[in-house]
């Protein structure tokens, strides 16, 4: 019951997050999932990442990669932001938060199918705006 507690709770905090923009509803979920989130920034910088004391995250010192990582980080983001919101939304409950296609078509209240070949779209999209720089 526990865990059917916790998904229920993710799932209204995302769904005032994507319905009302509620930005608090979203640190609520960054602070509850903070170290999942770690652990996939771990992962996309190869383990050449650390936190300091207070949580930030601190990469490492080679300034070389460092500015690949900027210019990759900038252009993800710039093209993120190009996406509409729902389109985003979608985006970040698959990839970033590792929620399943029924899980998200729960929260979104549309049929699973949908959201697979949304997210098939809108990952042709990104790919498209990311060649196109």
């Amino acid at each position: 019951m526990g865990s059917t507690v916790k998904g229920a709770e993710d799932q209204s905090l995302i769904r005032r997050f994507v319905e009302k923009k509620d930005n608090d509803a979203f640190q609520a979920l960054v602070v509850k999932h903070l170290k999942s989130i770690r652990r996939i920034l771990f992962s996309i910088f190869n383990g050449n990442i650390d936190f300091n004391t207070t949580g930030q995250v601190v990469l490492s010192p080679d300034p070389a990669e460092q500015v690949l990582k900027k210019e990759r980080h900038s252009e993800l983001l710039n093209a993120l932001s190009e996406l509409r919101e729902e389109e985003r939304s979608l985006l970040l409950m698959k990839d970033v938060e590792g929620m399943t296609n029924k899980e998200i078509a729960k929260v979104m209240g549309i049929p699973g199918g949908t959201i697979k070949s949304r997210l098939h779209r809108i990952r042709d999209k990104m790919v498209s705006i990311l060649t196109m720089r």
